[in-house]
């Protein structure tokens, strides 16, 4: 029985965990530190593309597209439209974005994409001229023309969504020059920072902060709208970061390699050594850490989690616990912590069952649940709701973690991507057996699994028509 604490590192107040997920990932020959590697949210699939003049073309590294961009110039994209809808898009040679073979920006043939970012509905692209097209819906692409900023080097650059900004329009961060422009649909205004040029920009998936990675290894965490600086930490490090990333929104996240810095709130500081190349992969509520080796996820230990787990914690709900722990003992003691918090326990139920979705390891998943049901079982009037709501995440959950499907996704991920697309995730991997049994399971139609299946067989299948035909209807009968 493994400690649940044990991954646990302090950073200031507060606690990380950095979860082992799956291990031999990649093969040991594939040298990581040659590819861009990038992912798609919520524990989606990874695409490895080579990062050398001579390896230049297809991914390697490729295992659904969900939602595909592709930029062979070797420049790192965010490839982050993978949203969990498909959209048949790409950035390719000759630079021109397309989107079901329609030709979103004519003028990229005169002014080469250098680069895009992404964001689950839409994306910018930055021209060689330093000018910004917005597409801001996948399903609708219709081009816009921002602001045109300063034509001066990009630096480094990075997009702010719509949902997050004010003015609800998407505004670009460029780092030109000593300072930082902000470019919207009506201007490129210069936020006039000193300590420039910024050479690394990222920001936090809640769009309130922003974090500035200056040329003397400074870093600058502000918010959003420039008006306040939150804190800043010296890497001293004298060589600039391969990536930079937000680990959901409390922390920042440098890599140099084989070693990651994690920076919290008021410059408090973790290192993490890695024995190969580290690729970082940001999801909402935490980062993926991919290397040859092993897929780990490090995030904020939830509160829950902490309040339950925590060393020396007094709380109900870790009273609650140790009370099953003691009940298997057959201990009178089992008695008495519930009497100290029977006033609480209601609390205390509910605690348990949200850290229990939280647990990657099944055995504290089921510690936690036995802690619920005692408590609820003692109280006189307890819904059961949500008990039996996390009961059936907890299942759909475990059965798309396993090694042989690979997503990694967490209980809040889950809940923000949503059933039915995480089973639209599986029909796209051709994983049609799971996606069947967790649509009965959630009682969802499974008609488009059944279509998506009937479709694949006709277009790979080496056989001729009639034993296609005979094999569909068989199938579907």
């Amino acid at each position: 029985m493994s400690n649940p604490t044990a991954n646990w590192e302090k950073v200031g107040d507060r606690f990380y965990r950095k979860v082992k997920l799956y291990d031999a990932i990649f093969d040991q020959e594939l040298e990581l530190e040659n590819h861009i590697i990038a992912g798609a949210p919520y524990g989606g699939a990874l695409l490895g593309q080579a990062d050398s003049p001579h390896q230049r073309g297809e991914p390697v590294l490729e295992a659904e597209l969900e939602t595909e961009a592709k930029n062979r110039s070797g420049i790192k994209d965010q490839y982050e439209a993978w949203a969990g809808q498909k959209m048949n898009g790409c950035l390719s040679l000759p630079r021109t974005v397309r989107s079901e073979a329609t030709t979103i920006f004519k003028g990229a043939e005169e002014h080469k994409v250098k680069a895009c970012r992404f964001w689950p509905t839409g994306f910018v692209a930055i021209l060689s001229n330093n000018h910004l097209v917005a597409v801001t819906y996948h399903g609708d692409p219709r081009p816009k023309l921002l602001a045109v900023p300063p034509e001066d080097e990009v630096h480094s650059w990075a997009v702010i969504p719509p949902a997050h900004t004010l003015s609800r329009s998407v505004e670009v961060l460029l780092a030109i020059g000593q300072t930082i422009y902000v470019v919207d649909p009506s201007e490129a205004e210069d936020r006039v920072l000193p300590n420039g040029p910024f050479t690394q920009i990222s920001v936090s998936p809640n769009g309130l902060y922003v974090t500035l990675y200056t040329e003397d290894g400074m870093v600058w965490v502000i918010t959003s709208d420039f008006q306040q600086k939150i804190g800043e930490y010296e890497s001293k490090a004298k060589t600039p970061p391969k990536d930079l990333q937000w680990c959901g929104n409390d922390a920042v996240l440098l890599v140099w390699e084989d070693e990651v810095h994690l920076i919290g709130p008021n410059g408090a500081s973790l290192r993490y050594y890695f024995d190969g190349w580290v690729h970082l992969l940001p999801d909402v509520d935490g980062v993926r850490l991919i290397t040859n080796e092993v897929c780990e996820f490090l995030q904020k230990v939830p509160d829950c989690t902490d309040d339950v787990f925590r060393l020396g914690s007094t709380s109900p709900a870790s009273v609650l616990l140790d009370a099953v722990d003691q009940l298997e003992k057959q201990s009178p003691k089992a008695d008495e912590n519930i009497r100290l918090i029977r006033s609480n326990l209601p609390d205390a139920v509910g605690t348990c069952v949200q850290a229990a979705g939280q647990e990657f390891d099944v055995h504290w998943q089921k510690q936690l649940f036995k802690a619920a049901s005692f408590g609820k079982s003692i109280l006189d009037l307890y819904s059961s709701d949500d008990f039996v709501d996390m009961c059936e995440a907890i299942r759909i959950l475990n059965a798309v973690r396993d090694y042989k499907i690979g997503l990694p996704i967490s209980y809040d991920q889950y809940r923000r991507l949503g059933s039915e697309r995480l089973i639209k995730r599986l029909i796209n991997r051709h994983e049609y057996l799971l996606a069947i049994r967790l649509s009965e399971f959630l009682r969802l139609p499974a008609n488009k699994i059944h279509v998506h299946w009937a479709s694949q067989k006709v277009r790979n299948s080496a056989a001729d028509e009639e034993t296609i035909c005979d094999t569909v209807v068989r199938k579907l009968d």
